[in-house]
């Protein structure tokens, strides 16, 4: 059977020149900018980001929000591309959760609708050539060399436009070092320190926020830098996307939403994207 692709990009869905010609307006200036990439992406300066003229700013159009919750948008299954059962035995995520073992396999013990307040966003940095052995070669990376039990992230966003589930939502990733409970790890596939989204993953990723910002009621949309400045995920190509993401949600940029559920302790250390540190 044939995956089931994510629907083609709705009239009302940005696309990456609206997300630019929104930064402009905002005054993010001219100079700042250069092209890169085979479709001609204008790439934003990230100094300019950080610190935009003291100037009146324009935001982009926000989607229209939903008057009830979406259903979830066509996921490519764990079965589907490859994915194999979680290892009970991993080196560094052994086991299972409790008091004597804070770093095993964490199942939420509440609704996945009171365990989130902040999607995080990443990338892959390793690409194999197309996502479906891209997505083995993440899961293969995490379990073998990083000792983690699964995959680290909940979603992947394919170059295709094909969403992946990951781990499940009601089990804590493997994703921010220091910051796994409680947050939702969304990794698109690709190095975007050097490559950029394509239209179709940029489409993708706003289907999939559509149905889980309402779905759980996230209030913060942070990148894996935000709460990791040491890295450079998810990739000097994604910054300006991901903050034009949370003006169109209606979410705020960054970690100051984060709180994890009330019973966490210490989570499992770990900082890299794609099994390669980044």
């Amino acid at each position: 059977m044939r995956p089931v692709r994510p629907p083609h990009r709705h009239p009302s869905r940005l696309s990456r020149r609206q997300v630019l010609t929104g930064l402009f307006a905002a005054g993010v200036g001219a100079g700042a900018c250069s092209l890169l990439g085979a479709g001609g992406l204008l790439l934003v300066g990230l100094d300019r980001l950080r610190h935009p003229p003291a100037q009146p700013t324009a935001t982009i159009t926000p989607l229209p929000p939903p008057t009830l919750t979406p259903a979830p948008p066509p996921l490519i299954s764990r079965e589907a591309w490859g994915g194999l059962p979680p290892d009970h035995n991993a080196a560094n995520e052994p086991g299972f959760y409790g008091p004597d073992n804070p770093e095993g396999w964490r199942e939420y013990a509440t609704p996945v609708t009171a365990t989130y307040q902040t999607i995080v966003l990443h990338h892959s940095v390793i690409y194999r050539g197309n996502d479906y052995a891209t997505m083995q070669e993440i899961q293969r990376a995490h379990r073998q060399t990083r000792g983690w039990a699964d995959v680290g992230y909940h979603f992947m966003v394919g170059k295709s436009g094909d969403l992946f589930a990951g781990r499940p939502m009601t089990v804590r990733g493997t994703h921010v070092e220091g910051y796994n409970t409680g947050s939702l790890g969304v990794c698109l596939l690709g190095n975007l320190n050097q490559e950029t989204v394509t239209d179709a993953q940029w489409n993708a990723v706003q289907v999939l926020l559509n149905w889980l910002v309402p779905y759980l009621g996230v209030s913060c949309l942070a990148t894996h830098r935000d709460f990791n400045p040491q890295t450079e995920c998810p990739g000097a190509n994604a910054i300006a996307l991901a903050a034009a993401l949370a003006r169109a949600f209606g979410l705020t940029p960054g970690t100051g939403c984060y709180l994890p559920p009330a019973t966490a302790t210490a989570a499992p250390a770990l900082c890299t994207c794609g099994g390669h540190p980044v």
